[in-house]
């Protein structure tokens, strides 16, 4: 059984245990226990493949993918909706935020939107303010431009400029955009009950190889319900789920 090359990066964690996906090359060099790991592979590749929603499709605009190796070509227009805080976002998530802070409410946990859209030249400005501390901190401009990257996008992939993704945090939370911040009861709601209403946990924890940032529990994308359950149930980045549609329609070709 033959793997593509290009399947070699998608990983896929919890299900009938860790896969491990090698580029065939290397598969056909090893002993017969690392084949059989490719197979099993791409055994539970295929089954993913089948088990993928039927509505989902590359050109969904709620999958719109954006990162550093898929950055936007222009500013896109946006319907924006403002909340009482003054935070801005894209109209097609205004109603499932809404459930989720209201959901959120009646468990306890009070939310508020700490960022929602940005424009390229906020994101632009956002970053270089960032780079700005850092050096300011005594950090020479090359490492404060490398832990910049860790969290802040380029000017033109920052997933702000869709409109479909927020960075929330629990209202008892003071330390801002803090990854310690997984740890308190509001954060750990969120990323088991954002996906119920379409919201997906984008940065997630151990997958900064595939989406080039470090975790950071206060970022959702709205990705719509039955592919934000899907992912969170086998644990996808929206990266991998994109790909596993890609296999699905090529096989279907």
């Amino acid at each position: 059984m033959v793997i593509k090359a290009k399947l070699a990066r998608l990983v896929v964690s919890g299900l009938a245990g860790s896969l491990i996906v090698v580029p065939v090359v290397q598969a056909e060099q090893k002993q017969s226990s690392t084949t059989v790991s490719v197979v099993k592979a791409d055994e539970t590749l295929q089954r993913l493949v089948k088990l993928l929603p039927t509505s989902a499709r590359k050109d969904d605009p709620n999958l719109f993918l954006i990162n550093k190796e898929n950055p936007l070509v222009e500013e896109p227009i946006i319907d924006l909706v403002y909340d009482e805080y003054g935070q801005s976002y894209s109209a097609v998530i205004a109603e499932p935020l809404n459930k989720l802070l209201a959901a959120g409410s009646e468990a306890g946990f009070y939310y508020q939107v700490v960022s929602g859209y940005r424009s390229m030249a906020e994101q632009a400005a956002n970053r270089q303010y960032r780079i700005d501390s850092y050096i300011a901190e005594g950090y020479s401009e090359s490492d404060a431009n490398y832990m910049t990257d860790l969290f802040y996008a380029p000017a033109n992939a920052s997933e702000h400029t869709s409109g479909l993704a927020v960075d929330l945090l629990g209202t008892e939370w003071a330390e801002g955009l803090h990854v310690d911040y997984a740890y308190q009861p509001s954060a750990q709601w969120l990323a088991d009950n954002a996906h119920l209403y379409g919201f997906h946990l984008r940065y997630m924890e151990g997958k900064s190889d595939i989406t080039g940032y470090h975790y950071e529990p206060w970022h959702f994308r709205y990705v719509g319900k039955e592919h934000a359950v899907f992912m969170k149930e086998h644990d996808l980045t929206l990266e991998e789920y994109l790909e596993l549609i890609d296999i699905r329609d090529q096989q279907n070709n």
